[in-house]
């Protein structure tokens, strides 16, 4: 009869940072996404129809795609973050469009040659980081030197413009229902991520990688050479995420993927992803990209001018930013510990 019986609802009570450290870390973007649209629709009428978001939703989708490339990178810890990916997907626009000539015949062949060579350079980045022990910020910069001259090799003297083939047009800018094509295999993609992620054995590699080599090594994960794939896993993606570009934009412009690279950083952060390595799901990825589109959109109806725009838009993400940040810093930080992740692995019970 005496006894003291504690509130649930008061113990279930969570702060801010204990919200950012769970599911919030994925809600978040997208609850800001909504208020910054409604924001638009002030400045801007329209700004809110359904026809305007999902315009914005096709263009975030490749900065979606290439917050994946980031991600897995990002993911697999080490420090990893890939600055090639916005010069693999321009050489991936670049050769797409050579091989393809406007010709949906050649379509095929060009996705399959165009992602062989993001895995190529992809694998490279990753020898050298794993097996060289190159830092990836050094590695892949000089990556994207190194193909953007390639590009530009290429590009001498020929005419790349106007190549995209119907069918790809309609792949990347075409409209099916109401809803974009691009949409709809961004969807696709983001199931698979998230099964492949949440479900495989290679997904609970790649966070065990990231967060305790020890343990992943224990499991018998050759450590070294599973980075290597996922640099040309990331590669992959890029160059495949620029023949989309080309499908979308019609025309092969030789540093297209160039204004992409910084943002997919941001968008992979912003989403959760923890930049330690081990933590992170696509999901907030998508939130992430999305909210960064938006965050763009609003800024071009304020009428801002570039400059403007580039500041607001950097402060913005440094804002977002340091949120995130505070929240790892008062959380410890994202490292499992040892014992967690044998757990994962079923090493321990």
């Amino acid at each position: 009869m005496g006894e003291v019986i504690s509130n649930p609802v008061i113990r279930e009570r969570k702060t801010f940072t204990e919200f950012l450290s769970g599911s919030g870390r994925i809600i978040l973007p997208f609850i800001l996404a909504l208020v910054l649209i409604f924001v638009g629709e002030i400045f801007s009428k329209g700004f809110s129809s359904a026809k305007h978001v999902l315009m914005l939703f096709k263009v975030a989708s490749f900065l979606g795609f290439l917050g994946l490339a980031q991600t897995i990178v990002i993911l697999s810890g080490n420090g990893g973050i890939d600055l090639s990916v916005g010069a693999l997907a321009s050489i991936g626009t670049v050769f797409g469009a050579a091989i393809i000539r406007g010709n949906d015949n050649n379509l095929l062949l060009a996705f399959v040659i165009v992602a062989l060579l993001g895995l190529a350079f992809g694998c490279i980045n990753g020898i050298m980081i794993s097996y060289f022990q190159i830092p990836a910020l050094i590695m892949t910069l000089a990556m994207a030197s190194v193909v953007n001259g390639i590009i530009y090799i290429f590009s001498a003297g020929l005419q790349i413009s106007g190549s995209a083939s119907p069918l790809l047009e309609t792949l990347s800018n075409g409209v099916t229902l109401g809803i974009p094509n691009i949409m709809y295999i961004w969807i696709g993609v983001t199931l698979v991520v998230m099964f492949i992620l949440h479900f495989t054995k290679t997904g609970i590699s790649l966070y065990g990688v990231g967060s305790n080599e020890k343990a992943a090594i224990l499991k018998g994960v050759n450590v070294k050479w599973f980075r290597v794939w996922v640099y040309g896993i990331s590669g992959a993606i890029s160059t495949v995420t620029g023949l989309l570009l080309l499908g979308y934009i019609g025309t092969a412009f030789l540093d297209i993927g160039s204004r992409y690279m910084l943002p997919s950083i941001a968008a992979a952060t912003i989403g959760g992803v923890s930049i330690k390595g081990g933590s992170g799901n696509y999901l907030g990825v998508v939130g992430g990209a999305f909210v960064l589109t938006v965050i763009s959109a609003v800024l071009i109806a304020l009428q801002m001018g570039e400059a403007g725009r580039q500041i607001v838009f950097g402060g913005v993400i440094l804002v977002l930013l340091v949120i995130y940040g505070r929240e790892t810093l008062e959380n410890g930080g994202s490292e499992l510990s040892l014992e967690r992740i044998l757990t994962l692995f079923g090493l321990k019970k």
